[in-house]
């Protein structure tokens, strides 16, 4: 993740972050007419994250779970192999 200084030089993109971090809500940022980036607070990007972590690795243990059923019942195909028909 890239760090950028907010400074008093910004005071549009301090109006935004204030907005973020009072709302938690993310805010999409536009640059002639058409959206750039989305702004939110941290505490709402950390909480995004480790949902985000917690489904990947959900996900990873579902797949390993279903392949070990595959493999158990003889129904996994090696890599390379097709079945005959």
């Amino acid at each position: 993740m890239l760090t950028r200084k907010l400074s008093a030089e910004t005071p549009e993109l301090s109006s935004v972050a204030a907005e973020c971090r009072r709302t938690g809500e993310p805010v999409c940022v536009t640059e002639n007419g058409r959206p750039a980036f989305v702004m939110m607070d941290m505490a709402s990007f950390e909480a995004r994250e480790a949902r985000l972590s917690a489904r990947e690795a959900a996900l990873a243990m579902t797949s390993a779970k279903a392949t070990q059923a595959a493999a158990a019942n003889g129904t996994l195909l090696a890599m390379g192999v097709v079945a005959a028909g």
